[in-house]
């Protein structure tokens, strides 16, 4: 690999040749992750009887991570859906979530219980969340992320933020 190709770029910017030290998966290991069946539990009640959510293309991913889910974001409850969707696939789902979420201790305690949730600085270094984000799909996790960066206003699809 040359250092003019893109490739050796990425991999030495997201330093995934050089040995892990920790194990990030450490860093998701809330303390009040028993209570993300319970949130399950109830998401499944609403999207069952209030929203009727209707599931199509599962047959699209893969058995087993590693992979990219990119939906558009109309919702707080997309990524609650899209876990409920997966099924026991979403064990191995880890969700980047943007820094405005993270500053809010209401929001933030619900992003804890409801997913393997990291955050991304997106004013000032979204970098170590993409470095998170390759090191997770090289330990065979699967990765959630909104391209759109923010939530739709009317369902329509909108330009991919970073």
């Amino acid at each position: 690999m040359s250092e003019e190709d893109t490739t050796y770029y990425w991999r030495r910017a997201l330093r995934l040749d050089e040995e892990k030290k920790e194990n990030i998966l450490k860093k998701f290991e809330y303390p009040h992750r028993f209570l993300r069946p319970l949130f399950f539990a109830l998401s499944n009640l609403l999207a069952r009887y209030y929203f009727r959510i209707e599931v199509r293309g599962l047959e699209n991913i893969p058995e087993k991570p590693p992979y990219i889910i990119a939906p558009n974001h109309c919702s707080a409850m997309d990524f609650p859906t899209v876990a409920l969707a997966m099924g026991k696939k979403a064990h191995d789902l880890y969700t980047i979530t943007t820094k405005h979420f993270y500053d809010n201790p209401f929001t933030r305690f619900f992003i804890k219980i409801a997913a393997n949730s990291f955050r991304i600085d997106t004013e000032v270094d979204f970098f170590p969340a993409f470095q998170a984000a390759a090191e997770l799909l090289q330990r065979g996790k699967a990765i959630f992320i909104h391209p759109e960066g923010t939530r739709s206003p009317n369902g329509e699809l909108m330009p991919f933020k970073v």
